[in-house]
């Protein structure tokens, strides 16, 4: 039997993000293929944190679940010897995380979708980085969504490893109706014309708004659209009145759930990917993939998804000069148009559903060349446990 360890931490943090939503169709995924002959002998189980409710009322055929406790990034280093113990209990033969957690004395496979930046000096993202940076100096193979963090990864952290690249899955186009995205989108957003935006944070997007609706858009009539953001702890009386006047419709937030998101995408006129961070943007796959045309700012990681889309389907602008993105905006207003059949078959055929067969037989490949991920440094590095530290204190400990 080859038993497979998954942290699923990602549905603990943000259970309707891009990535929450990327491994619930995974493991949906999986489940269908776990019940062939070819995959009998594998044995799949899913380590569900905390609350995760979506995951934790998902039923599954196959797929095993254990709940365990929260994740807490404060204490992250004090646990990763304890996740070790609880997958030799299991006898497992290989533990994935779907974020930065490791299982020591076991082999670990690093699946990356995103970076942390050091950049930010907030203390979470400051912990998350130092975090990251214990994890690709410790992991000994890494899946990597896109070749551009790939080419990221190896200069930065002065380590070679294995490469797989797993693409993203999609469906195929929303199999919901019309009249059934539109009634979602009228229970949440009301019914009229609506651009759906989404970003690295809340405040960008206010930003981005403020550029938008402010500085550039002079005519003195409102926007004959709405605007409808989904984001997460951010209230609607914080959004300026003297921005949702300038559109007829308003602007509205929303927390939609994951079954809800292609509803949204099917009937948004246009969705705003405004993200800079380094990361496979997976929202871009979906939107266009329900149809929906994009607007995101010019990247190498939202380029090597546009690579294959016909150029009517999305407009890239800069982030200190959203013009292009005024021009889309006004397009879809004269002249509302869907994403083309061309660039859906060919999404499909790059980010295939059923590439979860070759994810299977690759990660037992993998796991054979394995060794478990270093740990020597543990005593001297459980004093960063939290905050402190930087990046150079823990690669010292390496050299």
């Amino acid at each position: 039997m080859f038993r497979i360890i998954i942290d699923a931490v990602c549905f603990q943090d943000n259970p309707n993000s891009a990535i929450s939503v990327f491994w619930s169709h995974l493991f949906d995924a999986i489940d269908r293929d776990l019940s062939s002959e070819k995959f009998r002998s594998y044995s799949i189980i899913i380590l569900v944190r905390g609350l995760s409710s979506s995951l934790r009322d998902h039923a599954f055929a196959n797929l095993r679940k254990l709940p365990i406790s929260v994740f807490d990034y404060r204490c992250a280093l004090s646990e990763y010897d304890s996740l070790g113990e609880l997958c030799k209990s299991l006898s497992a033969d290989l533990f994935i995380s779907t974020s930065y957690t490791l299982a020591f004395g076991v082999p670990n496979i690093g699946l990356i979708q995103a970076l942390v930046s050091n950049q930010k000096n907030m203390p979470t993202y400051q912990r998350e980085f130092l975090l990251q940076s214990i994890y690709l100096l410790s992991i000994g193979s890494l899946i990597c969504f896109a070749k551009s963090l790939d080419k990221m990864l190896l200069p930065d952290c002065n380590i070679s490893r294995p490469s797989f690249y797993f693409p993203a899955p999609v469906l195929q186009n929303a199999a919901e109706s019309r009249a059934e995205a539109t009634i979602v989108a009228s229970k949440s957003s009301g019914d009229f014309p609506f651009v759906l935006i989404s970003g690295s944070s809340i405040e960008s997007i206010m930003g981005l708004l403020h550029s938008l609706l402010g500085d550039y858009l002079f005519d003195p009539e409102p926007l004959p659209l709405g605007i409808v953001i989904n984001c997460y702890d951010y209230s609607a009386s914080d959004i300026p009145k003297e921005l949702s006047d300038r559109l007829k419709f308003g602007i509205h937030l929303v927390s939609c759930k994951a079954e809800y998101m292609p509803m949204l995408f099917n009937s948004a006129r246009l969705f705003v990917y405004h993200d800079s961070s380094p990361a496979f943007p997976l929202s871009i796959v979906y939107s266009l993939s329900y149809g929906c045309p994009v607007a995101c700012l010019s990247s190498r990681f939202n380029s090597e998804v546009l690579s294959c889309v016909e150029n009517k389907d999305f407009f890239e602008y800069e982030a200190d000069s959203p013009a292009g993105l005024v021009a889309a905006i006004q397009g879809i207003i004269t002249e509302p148009c869907r994403v083309s059949a061309k660039t859906i078959s060919a999404l499909v055929e790059r980010y295939p559903l059923t590439g979860s067969r070759d994810f299977l037989l690759c990660l037992r490949e993998l796991s054979k060349e394995l060794s478990p991920p270093l740990d020597h440094y543990l005593p001297s590095v459980l004093p960063f446990d939290g905050v402190n530290g930087t990046y150079q204190d823990i690669a010292n400990l390496f050299a």
